[in-house]
């Protein structure tokens, strides 16, 4: 059932449709104003494995090396360890936008993804 439900999510499955399963993304616009600093886009792995909170904190000591792709390694190798904890698999795949200061807001970013599936040899390196 739980791989029937990945597939559904992904390209829609009318037999789990009346189970609530929609392929039908949401999309929401948001507004950046100069206050945004970065902007994490995660999968649900990531999230089911972090709070927002931990997220932030992650992103802004990263940030503070210069490195989105530091941050975005960093929110999955956390998010992994902390799966495992919870004897969960999943995988994870963060993106992070880091914005420069100043008027030239240029943009950098990273995206890092850990497809480990709860090996004992991956967790082992992620907890390194």
């Amino acid at each position: 059932p739980q791989a029937a439900s990945a597939v559904a999510r992904s390209f829609g499955d009318s037999a789990l449709a009346a189970l609530g399963v929609s392929a039908v993304p949401e999309i929401g616009t948001y507004e950046l104003d100069s206050s945004f600093d970065h902007v994490v886009l995660a999968s649900d792995g990531v999230w089911d494995g972090i709070t927002d909170d931990e997220a932030v904190a992650i992103v802004a000591q990263s940030a503070r090396a210069g490195s989105p792709q530091a941050a975005s390694a960093e929110l999955c190798r956390r998010a992994l360890v902390a799966l495992h904890s919870a004897t969960r698999k999943d995988n994870v795949t963060a993106l992070v936008v880091t914005f420069a200061s100043g008027t030239s807001r240029r943009a950098a970013a990273a995206r890092s993804a850990l497809s480990l599936m709860d090996t004992p040899a991956a967790v082992d390196a992620a907890r390194a």
